[in-house]
């Protein structure tokens, strides 16, 4: 009899340890860091102090108050998809280091997997960053962690998912541009490849081919680019240096690179700049701008959209070197055709034929 109270009572005495211990293990479990809290997993922010920031996860849900938000991302054909997300604004964590996002020049958004997009002041200036850590209710999956930039209303490009990065870029003075280059001529005296599309195979030109055609800089920090949609977008001058230009096929002329998530891709390029040489595509031009009786657009009509340097005189140049000089009140009257051969043609009111440039390539002010 004493032999069963004994059992008895020590298992009892065991049945209370394990609900005790069942207890403390859950209270523990609670403490635990959740996936997406890990120290391992967090934002480098650079360019803000002298040395880099790194901000993790955990840090951004404890120390910041959390937003709720319905969102509309908008893809490149202008169609709005709509999404709750939960994050923390980039502009409290900026604040902390004693800046302010709307001061900043611009920010470069870098995801694990080479994605890259710059962010302009204006976009800095009218919107929230968010830095989400759950999308519709739920947390970020594995491809998106450990934290996904979302600016609401504005293009699903920013919205750059796996975010390991953020580069507080700073401002330079616009250089004016003094070398207005056609594309479609250009692309003609370069050397050109078979490039596969999705399933067509095009054609398409090295960009440090033209680059070393028309006298840039290796060393050049920053490309911006304009595509006939109205998308303005800067890239990195180390990566426009080693991709190419679709010349042929749909979407054409087309940045790309096979190293280049498709993402980053811009089509129906208008025009890029790089340094102090724009590149303009006289195709794209004549969807783009007003187009007259005689089916060309103006010369003037490019010159305001660009910032081109003022001069008294420019030069032309054709594909075949033939080279005239052409006054700056005489630009006013000139327009670009595109003639029966597919190539495009300068020409001028008032002017005798001598102004004429076939095969237009260059424009410069001198």
């Amino acid at each position: 009899m004493l032999g069963r109270k004994k059992y008895m009572g020590l298992t009892l005495f065991v049945i209370i340890c394990l609900f005790l211990f069942s207890g403390c293990a859950s209270e523990s479990a609670d403490q635990i860091d959740s996936p997406g809290e890990t120290e391992a997993e967090y934002v480098i922010i650079s360019g803000l102090t002298e040395e880099d920031i790194q901000l993790t996860v955990k840090e951004v849900k404890n120390n910041y108050e959390p937003v709720s938000a319905d969102v509309i991302s908008i893809d490149s054909a202008g169609d709005e998809e709509q999404y709750h997300v939960k994050g923390a604004l980039l502009h409290d964590i900026l604040m902390n280091f004693d800046a302010s996002q709307k001061d900043l020049y611009a920010i470069r958004l870098v995801a694990g997997d080479g994605y890259q997009i710059e962010v302009p002041s204006e976009v800095l200036k009218a919107r929230d960053v968010i830095l989400a850590y759950e999308i519709n209710g739920e947390p970020l999956d594995d491809k998106t962690k450990p934290l996904r930039a979302v600016i609401p209303d504005e293009r699903a490009m920013y919205w750059v998912r796996n975010l390991i990065n953020i580069e507080i870029l700073k401002g330079s003075e616009t250089e004016e541009v003094s070398k207005v280059v056609f594309m479609e001529t250009a692309f003609k005296t370069l050397n050109q490849e078979e490039y596969t599309y999705y399933e067509n195979i095009d054609k398409a030109v090295k960009i440090e081919d033209l680059m070393s055609q028309f006298e840039i800089a290796p060393s050049i920090e920053t490309v911006s680019f304009v595509a006939s949609d109205g998308l303005e977008k800067n890239e990195t001058g180390e990566i426009f240096k080693s991709s190419y230009f679709k010349i042929t096929g749909e979407d054409a002329p087309l940045f790309l690179s096979p190293d280049m998530p498709k993402g980053m891709y811009i089509k129906n390029i208008l025009y890029c700049t790089a340094s102090d040489t724009l590149f303009m595509s006289a195709e794209q031009a004549l969807a783009k701008y007003p187009v007259n009786d005689e089916g060309g657009i103006s010369l003037p009509d490019i010159f305001t959209d660009i910032n081109i340097a003022k001069s008294s005189n420019y030069v032309l140049t054709g594909a075949d070197g033939y080279v005239v000089e052409v006054k700056a009140e005489d630009i006013e009257t000139g327009i670009i055709v595109k003639d029966t051969k597919g190539e495009y043609r300068l020409k001028f009111a008032g002017l005798d034929k001598s102004s004429t440039v076939k095969n237009i390539l260059m424009i410069e002010s001198k």
